[in-house]
């Protein structure tokens, strides 16, 4: 906080990646910034409860996470300025065709009422993931979004062993945090499988 008003930019996920803690101070973070506070909001739309952003910050939207296509690459920005000086920066072709879609697709009623169902069902999804963890004995620690972290030891060797089990998950490691993996919120049959195979390989560990 006490380096934002030396700040060119300064950056937050919100919510975070990949704790999903959601800072309470973002008013205040706002104020300091003066203007020159990104807000990264790649995860915004999967929060089961969207929180009111403050005013004057630059907002960066991916929609590709919410809807499932994270492999098509396309964001949009909402600025508190003119960003015609930035629009003159960018190269003639800065989005595919597929992210123009995306981008266009996703204002579709249609689409914002299946996102409406899907973000329900993925946190029904992530609070059963969640229960199964505790009750192999391990801490969890939910996020507002789809995703949540389990603490499990050595985090980068579970996740090999889980690999070749053809379990695919994420260490944590370069977040800093070795004892943790962060998992998001599958499909009922692909938990089942996630918690059998996780027992099994700390288990064999002595994770």
């Amino acid at each position: 906080m006490e380096l934002l008003p030396r700040s060119a930019l300064a950056f937050l996920c919100v919510p975070n990646n990949p704790t999903g803690e959601v800072y309470p101070f973002l008013e205040e973070a706002a104020r300091r910034a003066g203007g020159a506070l990104v807000l990264d909001l790649a995860y915004y739309e999967l929060m089961e409860e969207p929180l009111a952003l403050p005013q004057g910050v630059w907002r960066l939207y991916s929609p590709n996470k919410a809807h499932g296509l994270t492999g098509v690459r396309a964001g949009y920005l909402v600025a508190p300025l003119d960003l015609t000086h930035f629009r003159n920066l960018a190269p003639s072709w800065p989005v595919s065709a597929h992210g123009e879609a995306l981008l266009r697709g996703q204002l579709d009623p249609r689409a914002r009422a299946w996102l409406e169902w899907s973000r329900a069902e993925l946190h029904r999804l992530r609070r059963l993931l969640a229960e199964g963890l505790r009750a192999l004995g391990l801490e969890v620690l939910e996020s507002p979004a789809n995703f949540l972290m389990v603490r499990v030891g050595r985090a980068t060797a579970v996740a090999r062993a889980l690999r070749e089990r053809g379990l695919r998950v994420r260490d944590a490691t370069s977040f800093g945090l070795p004892e943790w993996l962060r998992l998001s919120a599958q499909r009922e049959e692909a938990i089942e499988a996630l918690l059998e195979a996780l027992e099994g390989v700390l288990a064999r560990l002595g994770a």
